[in-house]
């Protein structure tokens, strides 16, 4: 796993993500403004030993502090308008990545109960989403996995989730081997099994 801890932006920008009233002068542990309370924040999150910088694409001065440092970044984008922008510059990563938090519209959903505006809100941008997504598998972008982690993945234990694929081979050695999934389980239900 590569660990990317808090994700990095400016202050009222998507990074700087609490609702809470005025009087609690409130700010997000990843909100920067500026060259110097970028810097300060891109080595405060290497010294808790962070693998990469995650910053929202409002951001672009987390780079310069990341790569001095010997980090990759990568940027959180949620809309296209400057999207050839940011896969031109250079951001330190290995290549372009499609990486969709498809999950978080369903949990939001199920668990947020949002005020009716941000429901709406949510709700224009998945579609949005969705769409884009189906742009870029169709285009052949490559797609990778981002998570927040939990306590019951990431290993075969009791008590785990048991979100299980199977290969045929050594996908660390060839990828290419993920693109034919034989078998999967989720949450201990068997999905697919082929002879």
């Amino acid at each position: 796993m590569q660990v990317s801890g808090l994700a990095l932006g400016i202050t009222c920008g998507h990074c700087d993500d609490n609702l809470l009233p005025f009087d609690f002068h409130a700010v997000g542990g990843g909100v920067a403004d500026g060259v110097e309370a970028v810097q300060h924040k891109v080595r405060e999150t290497i010294k808790y030993r962070a693998d990469l910088i995650k910053i929202c694409a409002t951001a672009g001065g987390c780079c310069r502090s990341a790569t001095l440092l010997r980090r990759r970044s990568t940027r959180w984008k949620s809309s296209t308008p400057s999207l050839p922008t940011l896969i031109a510059s250079d951001v330190g990563s290995h290549g372009t990545y499609f990486v969709p938090t498809a999950y978080l519209v369903d949990w939001m959903q199920a668990n947020a109960n949002l005020p009716a505006f941000y429901f709406h809100k949510m709700m224009d941008v998945s579609a949005v989403a969705k769409t884009n997504a189906r742009k870029a598998i169709a285009a052949h972008i490559m797609v990778a996995l981002s998570t927040g982690g939990s306590d019951r993945v990431g290993a075969l234990e009791t008590g785990k989730w048991a979100d299980i694929i199977a290969v045929e081979g050594d996908p660390l050695h060839d990828r290419k081997l993920l693109q034919h999934v034989w078998f999967v389980m989720k949450s201990g239900v068997v999905c697919k099994q082929e002879d």
